[in-house]
């Protein structure tokens, strides 16, 4: 899709890596979702398991110690760090594909899958159905799954419309980020603007993005609609229940039909 890689370019890869992969693949965040997505998905060893938006890959890595793992990714440059990471370390049990949302190439292949990186917020409602209708067709019938969320309803009661981030890279600069945020509440759309500066070298660039902000409802009803039934509903990646001030909107479904 070309608003993604529009999007993700390297200064976003520098800014989740820190600019060093051994570095950002330990960090405790990555292995806080790993944790999650074994519990609630009840992996175990020789389980096939799929995510889909895998991102730069660093919790379907670190899955791969418990299962076999496939990440599919729809970003070029996002699947080609990827790649470059289970290379690097030499990861078994784990492969990475380009993804076109639509044109999942398993079919009842896997046990259990996640998409845990935000990508049905790039995604329209049409979009979102298409990839709901992929998550049946690469399942085993009454396969796991989760999807995880911005939770909308926190969002926009506090709506922060400007943020400054900053992290340290390996090289010694510091790379600062900026986000300019505005709501469309009509459309329940959030506008944003990022704008990479790094320490020693000023302004780099600035993407944008426009964000679908989903409702629990919506979801239910695509999920439904799809051959899932929902689950469980929870409001963090530490398992807590979903509340509306929950960061998290985490769905967990099972594959009760075939489409």
């Amino acid at each position: 899709m070309k608003k993604l890689d529009d999007f993700f370019r390297k200064e976003y890869i520098d800014y989740i890596s820190r600019g060093d992969i051994q570095l950002s693949f330990e960090e405790n965040s990555w292995s806080l979702m790993k944790d999650f997505v074994k519990q609630k998905l009840g992996i175990e060893h020789r389980k096939k398991v799929i995510e889909f938006g895998s991102m730069l890959g660093f919790v379907t890595s670190l899955m791969s110690k418990e299962c076999d793992i496939v990440g599919l990714e729809p970003v070029k440059l996002l699947l080609e760090f990827s790649r470059n990471l289970i290379k690097e370390h030499s990861i078994a049990n784990c492969k990475f594909f380009e993804y076109e949302i639509g044109n999942a190439s398993f079919y009842e292949e896997f046990d259990a899958g996640f998409c845990i990186h935000g990508l049905p917020h790039f995604l329209s409602f049409e979009e979102m159905q298409e990839l709901f209708r992929d998550f049946n067709r690469v399942l085993k019938l009454n396969g796991l799954f989760f999807v995880d969320f911005t939770n909308r309803e926190r969002m926009i009661s506090k709506f922060i419309p400007r943020i400054w981030d900053k992290v340290e890279l390996k090289s010694g600069e510091t790379l600062y980020i900026l986000q300019e945020n505005s709501l469309n509440l009509e459309k329940s759309n959030l506008f944003s603007i990022w704008t990479y500066i790094y320490s020693n070298r000023g302004v780099s660039a600035s993407y944008n993005i426009d964000l679908k902000l989903y409702t629990l409802t919506e979801i239910i009803k695509i999920a439904g609609d799809s051959g899932f039934r929902v689950v469980e509903i929870l409001g963090s990646w530490s398992g807590h229940p979903y509340r509306v001030d929950s960061h998290r909107m985490i769905v967990l479904i099972r594959k009760e039909r075939r489409m």
